[in-house]
């Protein structure tokens, strides 16, 4: 474990590009697609439940944020990352509309995977993040909920603006 957050510590993490086209820099390798894969998001939900990983991820991200505001998802965000952020969102979705969008997401990268799997994977993923002792998976007190099952991504992203506005 000591390694883990060893390496959490010294890696470097650079966003470059613009929203459209961001791109992740770890430790000056493009790691942009390879981080979306099935395997790293398994990875990143057992190695977060490592305490001294997550703090030093933690300290990473708030990091990031002091150049200026920021926009960020994750678990924790709302909760241990940024408790203080003037505006948070959380955004979920049923089960079965979930394992459909990621489903659709694998088939178009070309993963042959059931739809049972990927609901198993996704699953798997919350119960492991919800139970977890460092920062688990909750919603925020004063974070706004949106239930995505039945919207486009354009819709989401117009209530999300909306409450930005309104909070600002």
């Amino acid at each position: 474990m000591s390694a883990l957050a060893k390496l959490a510590r010294e890696s470097t993490i650079v966003l470059e590009g613009d929203p459209d086209r961001l791109h992740v820099l770890i430790d000056g390798s493009d790691l942009t697609a390879e981080i979306r894969l099935p395997d790293a998001s398994h990875a990143a939900s057992v190695v977060a439940t490592l305490q001294p990983v997550r703090d030093a991820v933690v300290d990473k991200l708030r990091e990031m944020s002091r150049s200026g505001g920021v926009v960020m998802d994750g678990r924790d965000i709302g909760t241990k990352v940024f408790p203080s952020a003037q505006v948070k969102l959380f955004l979920h979705a049923s089960r079965e509309v979930s394992a459909q969008r990621r489903w659709q997401e694998e088939q178009e990268r070309g993963r042959n995977v059931s739809i049972e799997e990927v609901r198993a994977e996704i699953e798997e993923r919350d119960r492991r993040d919800r139970e977890r002792e460092a920062t688990p998976l909750v919603k925020a007190e004063d974070a706004v909920s949106i239930d995505t099952s039945s919207l486009t991504l354009d819709l989401v992203l117009e209530r999300a603006l909306e409450i930005v506005k309104a909070r600002s």
